[in-house]
């Protein structure tokens, strides 16, 4: 096992403010730092802790090959994913051999659909790896409508937009609140279902939750357009309360 620790470490939302106290810590003295972003773009968990980092820190961009240009669960877009995260990897060991800790930064929490989680699994057994949580861009969303998401008993369930229709029906017709993520071209799919079970009026559309851009609407005052990859819908419960 190689004696460099490997951080996972969760910096939220967007906001820099909604950083931890621990991952603040750990950002500012750190001397490597790795984050993930989309090729030709600044990365987005980069932009939020940029300003924290000492002037000789060592930055490890990570691009993703493809985000959206292939269907998730096509064998190619398995394949070309499943090797970016081997490559990454390679990248993060390469640091620690020489008794290095690297720091790994991830968009809200590493252990909610981040893409920590890949190099988790492939290195949890192989080395010390540390895992600091972080605010959810979930969270982020329901707290910018100023309206609690979950009351008493209320079930809260989060959907991929991304799912089929008539999967989608059917966990919703098990939930009081209902959180939609990875929304991009699948919007016009979710604004039907909602109309459809009567909860459209009661819907809000976030996009970039606690950032300087953040935008809430309701959903029935939103154009027909295709959104942005990351946007959160969210229909807020409404059960028992004294």
């Amino acid at each position: 096992m190689n004696k460099g620790i490997i951080y996972g470490v969760g910096v939220g939302p967007g906001d820099p403010d909604l950083l931890s106290l621990k991952a603040y810590k750990l950002i500012k003295s750190a001397k490597y730092v790795a984050y993930f972003k989309k090729k030709n773009k600044d990365g987005i968990s980069y932009s939020i802790i940029k300003k924290y980092l000492k002037k000789n820190v060592i930055t490890v961009s990570m691009p993703y090959p493809i985000t959206t240009e292939l269907p998730f669960l096509s064998s190619e877009y398995n394949t070309i994913l499943s090797k970016f995260y081997d490559d990454c990897c390679e990248k993060i060991l390469s640091i620690i051999s020489t008794n290095n800790d690297i720091i790994v930064l991830c968009e809200g929490d590493p252990f909610f659909y981040g893409s920590f989680m890949h190099i988790h699994s492939r290195l949890k057994n192989k080395n010390k790896i540390e895992v600091v949580p972080g605010i959810t861009g979930m969270s982020a969303a329901w707290t910018a409508t100023d309206i609690p998401i979950t009351w008493g008993d209320d079930t809260l369930t989060i959907i991929m937009a991304t799912l089929e229709e008539e999967e989608i029906i059917k966990r919703i017709k098990n939930s009081d609140a209902i959180l939609f993520m990875k929304i991009g071209s699948s919007f016009e799919k979710i604004r039907k279902i909602l109309i459809d079970l009567s909860l459209f009026e009661k819907a809000f559309l976030i996009e970039n939750a606690s950032m300087l851009n953040q935008n809430v609407q309701k959903l029935a005052e939103v154009p027909t357009k295709s959104l942005p990859y990351f946007s959160i819908i969210i229909v807020h419960g409404n059960g028992r309360r004294p």
